[in-house]
């Protein structure tokens, strides 16, 4: 369901491994992708969704605009679909609510909130799990905007549904023009660019959510992921800790690649 551009990372994934994945057809809003689809992609697309019902299918892909995927999931699996969820799963309360009876129901679905298993991340998540670090009392994050970033600020604090305390500022200025979904910049002009900074109390933790609007393809904005213990500390790639002795341990994360040399 959709063919926008989270849609096509799907279509990418498929047409590298049709050993493990099939997309027999695309739902469509508009008559203009049908034959897009056909030509990019070599894919079927259809306007009636409910045409999805004459095939044999194992989960729909709900890729639609943010505003309508908790709509269109929810009649998917009225019509007994296992569907796998793009985000957001929806986009206030009575979205999400409505989203949580669905999986308190057993309603298999499955949303695609991948960050936290994103290698680096992993690992950063992997030593704060481990207890190294002690009960963590804080991290802040910037590595990702909105939802994104609040699940992995959640996921390093260990909190669920909790409630919090939340005070946020918006810091608008200038930065100069860098790439973009479409690659790099073609004149050398200043952007408006918006910094959100959030503190987030879950009641003796807190959460700092950091994110300029410029920060995913910025060549001059770094990415930053921290978490505080009561024995260490996580920074990027370093980890600060003491064992039980009291002893003080610093290691660092190391990511090795194959085929970058040569």
């Amino acid at each position: 369901m959709g063919s926008g551009w989270r849609a096509e990372y799907f279509f990418r994934i498929a047409a590298t491994r049709p050993d493990r994945f099939e997309i027999p057809a695309v739902a469509v809003r508009r008559e203009e992708e049908i034959e897009r689809l056909s030509i990019e992609h070599g894919l079927d697309a259809l306007i009636d969704s409910r045409r999805l019902d004459e095939l044999e299918l194992d989960f729909v892909v709900v890729a639609t605009a943010p505003e309508t995927n908790a709509d269109v999931c929810e009649e998917l699996v009225e019509r007994g679909y296992a569907v796998l969820l793009e985000t957001p799963a929806g986009i206030d309360d009575e979205q999400l609510d409505r989203m949580a009876k669905l999986a308190s129901a057993g309603a298999r679905v499955q949303v695609a909130e991948q960050y936290r298993y994103q290698p680096l991340l992993a690992a950063r998540l992997a030593v704060i799990e481990s207890g190294r670090l002690g009960p963590i009392t804080s991290a802040h994050m910037s590595v990702a905007h909105g939802y994104h970033g609040m699940a992995l600020l959640r996921a390093a604090l260990g909190v669920g549904i909790d409630e919090y305390e939340i005070h946020t500022q918006v810091h608008e200025s200038t930065i100069t023009r860098g790439p973009g979904r479409d690659g790099p910049p073609t004149a050398n002009e200043l952007d408006p660019s918006t910094r959100t900074v959030a503190l987030i109390s879950f009641g003796d933790q807190l959460g700092i959510y950091d994110w300029s609007d410029d920060q995913y393809f910025s060549w001059i904005r770094s990415l930053r992921f921290a978490a505080r213990g009561e024995r260490g500390e996580l920074d990027g790639y370093t980890a600060r800790y003491l064992l039980d002795s009291g002893e003080p341990v610093e290691q660092s994360l190391r990511r090795w690649d194959t085929g970058l040399e040569g």
